[in-house]
């Protein structure tokens, strides 16, 4: 660990050094600078700044390398905002290649995480892309831009305000959007478990009078089921015959499941 990170450092020194608009490469400063002028607009710098993180699949380190560039001047203050936000998001992809394979928890936390990144950078452009003069003005009066470290400084600093700010202000959303994580991504197993229940539904609440019917029809639909699968317990007791065990297992969890879903109807 301690290897790459030393690693790391070395290669951010070095091409900070490379770039830097006084002492280092011309060829190469004037390279970088044209590109970051001819892509000069805010939704195509927050697209680049998500690509390349998520072509790294490090936002530490494509934030590292923003921040070193707009240390060594090549970068302006005003394109780096942006690169950050783009960063936030593209720094998600890592987190959905790992819920690949993964079960339906971790599938929805990857989906409420990518609409919270999404969101708060979409937020913080449409309130950036205005301000852009004022809030990089703030930061020029408050840092010293002549310096190297003043510049690198400024832009470290504005991002982890914009991270403080906006995981902040994602805390009340939390449980909306883990409502729809479960709208969006289904528990196969609890659908399948969900047709089990032929005669409760929510809807009927509205008739409390039909409600009671209802689930009066499904505790003998939950008596039948219990009475197969006592009979298929005791054949299996007697016969020894293990044949038949994924449907004594799978018709108690159906049992278990419409005894659980009365129970929540009738609260």
């Amino acid at each position: 660990i301690l290897t790459g990170l030393g690693i790391l450092f070395f290669g951010l020194n070095t091409m900070s050094g490379v770039l830097d608009t006084e002492t280092g490469n011309p060829q190469l400063v004037k390279l970088v600078s044209d590109f970051f002028s001819a892509v000069n607009f805010p939704l195509l710098l927050l697209l680049i700044g998500a690509v390349v993180t998520a072509l790294m699949q490090s936002s530490s380190a494509s934030t590292s390398i923003i921040v070193a560039i707009t240390g060594s001047g090549v970068l302006q203050f005003e394109q780096a905002m942006y690169l950050i936000l783009g960063a936030t998001i593209g720094t998600v992809i890592t987190l959905l290649i790992q819920t690949i394979g993964g079960n339906v928890n971790v599938k929805r936390t990857g989906l409420i995480v990518l609409i919270i990144r999404i969101l708060a950078a979409l937020i913080a452009l449409a309130i950036c892309w205005p301000l852009t003069n004022q809030i990089a003005s703030g930061f020029y009066a408050a840092f010293d831009f002549t310096k190297k470290e003043g510049r690198a400084l400024a832009m470290a600093l504005f991002h982890i305000a914009y991270n403080v700010i906006f995981m902040l202000a994602a805390l009340p959303l939390v449980k909306p959007l883990e409502k729809l994580s479960f709208k969006l991504v289904k528990d196969k197993e609890q659908e399948k478990m969900k047709q089990s229940l032929k005669y409760i539904d929510n809807h009927l609440l509205d008739t409390p009078t039909v409600a009671m019917m209802q689930v009066k029809r499904e505790i003998i639909n939950m008596m039948h089921l219990s009475y197969d699968n006592l009979r298929l317990g005791y054949q299996r007791i007697l016969t020894q015959d293990n044949s038949q065990d994924k449907e004594l297992i799978e018709t108690e969890d159906k049992i278990d499941y419409i005894n659980n879903a009365i129970t929540q109807f009738l609260i």
